[in-house]
């Protein structure tokens, strides 16, 4: 299974369906069950990276058959953060928040969860309880000796939601953590699940820090990492992010840019289905016809 993750990463759709299904069948005739699940888990997270979010549920209901016969806690587990990754990317925040909030109290040692639940109470408008959430879990992230798998995605979780409700003091704080992670593709533990580039989020809180040309530096390494990983869902986020940044800087040639940069993330997400990064991309492009006098 090892083969199948290397060539999930390489982007090779055509091989990485038939290693997996070399896998599958060899799993069935040796009688592994508890090993079947890793085939749907594959597929999944492949198909969540190039924005296929019907295939990905088909692949999720599979692994959650294959997880109730022999998978255990693992495949439970597994399952939880690719349904997570689906609410997530399609704008259910709602949906991703429970889910969120369901594996923090089941694994609370994997702070990633405690973080993500956070994130999405934030996404939700719910600010009051996202900064609760932050205070609750940033010592334990920041000051964890334990830097496993799941470290990474919380610290990066922690500081998404850091940019929308943390100090200019506390943004600065994690980004001198995650900066020592910059060109870096957060994964997300035996998933193998690409959960975008560490700079995206560092780009965030430059934006809070006033360092727009720091900002804009970072999505461009963004999206070199984006490419590299050949996740293609992770663009119009990355496009986002750049067009809140351009918006930031003011002129009128930024403003120009930014209008742009924000329509191809629009156009790129409603392809897709990824629902909250087409409201994000419509807020950035109306605020940007207000400042351009349209």
């Amino acid at each position: 299974m090892l083969e199948a993750a290397s060539v999930q990463q390489s982007g090779a759709g055509t091989e990485f369906r038939i290693v997996t299904a070399e896998f599958r069948t060899w799993a069935k005739a040796s009688r592994l069950t508890s090993l079947e699940w890793f085939c749907d888990l594959h597929t999944a997270t492949q198909a969540i990276d190039s924005g296929d979010f019907a295939s990905a549920r088909v692949a999720v209901d599979s692994l959650k058959l294959a997880a109730g016969r022999a998978g255990g806690a693992n495949a439970e587990n597994a399952a939880a953060i690719l349904q997570f990754a689906i609410a997530w990317h399609t704008g259910d925040y709602e949906t991703a928040g429970t889910i969120a909030l369901v594996a923090a109290t089941r694994y609370p040692r994997l702070l990633a969860w405690s973080c993500a639940h956070g994130l999405a109470l934030a996404k939700l408008g719910r600010k009051s309880e996202a900064r609760s959430s932050l205070d609750q879990i940033s010592e334990a992230v920041l000051c964890s000796a334990n830097r496993d798998l799941m470290w990474l995605p919380a610290a990066t979780s922690l500081g998404d939601l850091c940019a929308y409700v943390g100090t200019n003091t506390e943004c600065s704080q994690i980004r001198s953590v995650l900066g020592e992670y910059s060109g870096t593709l957060v994964g997300i533990g035996y998933a193998a699940l690409n959960w975008g580039a560490v700079d995206r989020v560092l780009a965030r809180l430059l934006i809070r820090e006033g360092d727009v040309r720091g900002a804009v530096s970072a999505l461009e390494t963004a999206e070199e990492v984006t490419a590299r990983a050949r996740a293609p869902v992770w663009s119009a986020p990355n496009l986002v992010e750049s067009a809140r940044a351009l918006m930031v800087v003011g002129s009128s040639e930024s403003i120009s840019l930014a209008r742009s940069v924000a329509s191809r993330a629009l156009a790129m997400a409603r392809s897709s289905g990824q629902l909250g990064i087409v409201a994000e991309a419509q807020s950035i492009a109306a605020r940007l016809g207000e400042l351009a006098g349209n």
